[in-house]
């Protein structure tokens, strides 16, 4: 990764034995010009002369509290705690030039570590703030100081290792003045050969305060921020690091700054950044992180239509979904369902490319590898349905064959109950009268009869529940004997739950409410299930023993059912049990006259 790159430590030797040296060497990667002069600016030895090794730096940062590691890591922090005091009055003393190039050189040596305890204590004794002067100070003198500009930056970004936590901090005491700063830095360096270098130090430094949610959004509300990452991202010239860093600071700032999503997305020009970065071949980091940021803006209830109106969003979705990389692949997929969640978006979906995102679509769900995308494949064919685009997307070859199959075989239970979630959302806007309805019907039946495990089966009995609440759906569902049969063995199943009795009782009594369905129903299956639930003694049952019951009082109002009712072992005595423990005087009354 290019922020961890073996290159970021420029100004000055590693060997602490050693005098600086005179230049710094810029690996040709990172930007177009070969070296930057940089004076002799310490004629002294390094401040860190008497502190260990940097193997046992890093020893004490893997292990800090190791039993061994303790009193010598505490002995590092106090050392290290004196030496940044001693640094950060050293730069705030520093007027002349060569007082400020020897400061920066001895701070380019005692913070060039990776240990994050250590840049901790840099930030709490305030060598942020030393810097962010000595950075003012530079900047007002106009263009002259450039290489001053390059080195400032590239100390803060060895000083931002830092823990989060430091981060926030660091941004409460320099506020959003350090943006304003990098505002003036970035026009500075603009026209310079030091633009690549210092761009690459400065969205380090950027993409490291974008963590701390104030910062994110205090970078939307100076919309220069986002004018200067938009400008990086689509500069092909910039520097490849800088340019990862410009996405992965849109990504933390659209997680964080979620209430301002609209705005950045109409930000001018950054869409077609992210979208040009989906784009390119090779740059898959990029790609990640750029998807990942359309994610997150899909995410907002404002942002899903004006994003799928934008002419070439859709298209990168739907290659992103056929990208080799995992996560970019998720990404999509979280977009399009986030962004298939609002109404108006439905119909642009189905019909995108005569239909070639319900195919995409299928195909992940059936043969995907990776279980999150089938799950999430499933949940946007399901946000795809609604009562315009229901009939699309059934005629759509194999597409509900795919949903059962999964369904029904699907390794991962997160997948099934999503596929049987989007059938249950087609039968709901389906036309009962439609010869697709009943072939739905099937495929709940033919799951159910699968042996799904047990969250599988409190999906479908659920899903039976809400499609019998609507008069439209109760007289197939009451024609559909096979359906009816799958309720009463999902209840009598020994693993099924106070939540399956309830739901399964509750479809009964739904459909006892019409008067044409009572007869049909009243079946010694149906009864005897009625029965079981409401004799249940559980404290947890007793909604569903008050469905069961309420439904033998909805079917004993048709008089030719009262014979067969009166005949089922247990009823009269289950009836008896709710009117003599109920607290329910209207329901009990109605259990008497029963």
């Amino acid at each position: 990764a290019f922020w961890n790159c073996p290159g970021e430590s420029m100004l000055a030797s590693k060997d602490l034995n050693r005098q600086p040296v005179r230049s710094i060497s810029v690996p040709n990667r990172y930007r177009k010009h070969k070296s930057v002069d940089v004076e002799d600016r310490n004629p002294r030895s390094s401040p860190y002369d008497e502190v260990e090794n940097m193997v046992y730096k890093e020893k004490v940062a893997e292990h800090p509290e190791s039993p061994v590691n303790r009193p010598r890591a505490r002995n590092l922090e106090g050392k290290h705690r004196t030496h940044v005091q001693i640094m950060s009055r050293t730069l705030l003393q520093a007027i002349t030039d060569d007082q400020r190039n020897m400061a920066f050189s001895q701070a380019q040596q005692m913070l060039d570590h990776k240990i994050e305890t250590l840049h901790d204590i840099e930030i709490s004794e305030g060598i942020v703030s030393s810097l962010c002067l000595q950075l003012g100070y530079v900047l007002n003198k106009g263009n002259s100081y450039v290489q001053d500009i390059v080195t400032i930056f590239s100390l803060l970004s060895l000083v931002y290792q830092c823990s989060d936590k430091s981060k926030a901090k660091s941004f409460q005491q320099a506020g959003e003045d350090l943006f304003r700063m990098i505002e003036i830095a970035f026009d500075n360096i603009r026209d310079t050969e030091y633009f690549d270098w210092c761009t690459y130090h400065i969205m380090r430094v950027v993409r490291a305060l974008s963590r701390v949610k104030e910062a994110s959004i205090a970078m939307v509300r100076q919309e220069e921020m986002l004018n200067i990452i938009r400008i990086i991202i689509l500069d092909t010239d910039s520097n490849l690091g800088a340019k990862l860093d410009a996405v992965a600071t849109l990504k933390n700032i659209t997680y964080y700054a979620e209430d301002h999503r609209l705005k950045i997305l109409h930000h001018p020009g950054l869409i077609d950044a992210l979208i040009r970065t989906c784009t390119v071949h090779g740059d898959e980091m990029g790609k990640e992180f750029a998807s990942a940021v359309i994610r997150n803006l899909a995410m907002a209830q404002n942002t899903k239509i004006p994003m799928v109106e934008h002419s070439c969003l859709l298209d990168v979705l739907v290659e992103l979904t056929d990208d080799p990389d995992l996560k970019t692949r998720r990404n999509a997929i979280s977009a399009i369902g986030s962004l298939a969640i609002a109404d108006e978006n439905s119909i642009a979906f189905v019909t995108h490319g005569e239909g070639i995102i319900l195919q995409i679509m299928r195909r992940l769900v059936e043969e995907e590898e990776d279980a999150i995308i089938r799950r999430r494949a499933a949940r946007a064919l399901r946000c795809f349905g609604r009562k315009e685009t229901v009939e699309m997307i059934v005629d759509c070859k194999d597409i509900v064959n795919s949903l059962c199959k999964v369904a029904m075989q699907d390794k991962s239970i997160e997948a099934q109950i999503e596929a049987i979630e989007a059938l249950a959302c087609y039968i709901s806007h389906a036309h009962e009268m439609t010869s697709y309805y009943k072939k739905m019907l099937d495929a709940m039946v033919n799951i159910a009869n699968s042996s799904p495990p047990l969250s599988c089966l409190v999906t479908l009995v659920k899903t039976m529940n809400t499609l019998s609440c609507f008069d439209r759906h109760q007289k197939p569902m009451t024609d559909h004997p096979e359906l009816l049969q799958t309720v009463c063995q999902i209840a009598k199943k020994s693993k099924a739950t106070v939540t399956c009795l309830e739901q399964a009782a509750s479809v009964f009594y739904n459909l006892s409410c019409d008067e044409e369905s009572r007869e049909k129903i009243t079946t010694p299956q149906i009864l005897e299930v009625l029965v079981s639930i409401g004799s249940k003694d559980d404290a947890d049952a007793i909604l569903a023993n008050a469905f069961a019951v309420r439904t033998l009082v909805n079917l004993a109002k048709f008089e030719d059912n009262r014979i067969v009712m009166a005949q089922e072992n247990g009823l009269l005595k289950c009836l008896i049990q709710f009117a003599s423990t109920s607290q329910d005087s209207t329901t009990k009354d109605e259990v008497k006259a029963t």
